[in-house]
C-alpha cells in the first residue's frame, strides 16, 4: 500500500490505523517506511503484529528531513507463511504536525 502527501509541509508524527480482516494465522509484521533514496530522509519502522487483534494503530515519530524523500509512505504486510488469502482494511492515515 502506498500512498502520497505534501512533502513540503512539516510533520511531527504519522498514524496509521488498520485492522487485519482475513487470514488464516496471524500476521507476523507491518512495516511503515517513508520512501527516500538516502537515508538522511528514509524513515522505516517494524512493528510485531502477531499478538494484536481488532484495530491495530502504530504511531511513527518523524525524525527526518522527508522534504528530502519521495513524498510517499508505504505499508508492508508481512506475507507469513500459512496466511493464504490476505484482507487487510485500513482505517486511517494521518500525518499530524
Amino acid at each position: 500500500f502506498v500512498c502520497d502527501f505534501d512533502k513540503t509541509q512539516k510533520f511531527e508524527t504519522l498514524t496509521f490505523k488498520f485492522e487485519v480482516i482475513k487470514s488464516k494465522v496471524p500476521l507476523n509484521e507491518c512495516v511503515i517506511e517513508f520512501g527516500a533514496a538516502t537515508d538522511d530522509a528514509k524513515i522505516q519502522h517494524i512493528y510485531n503484529i502477531a499478538d494484536k487483534t481488532g484495530v491495530i494503530t502504530e504511531t511513527v515519530n518523524i525524525d527526518k528531513d522527508i522534504s528530502n524523500g519521495y513524498g510517499n509512505i508505504i505499508l508492508g504486510f508481512d506475507r507469513t507463511v500459512g496466511a493464504g488469502d490476505v484482507e487487510i482494511l485500513v482505517k486511517e492515515i494521518s500525518l499530524n504536525k
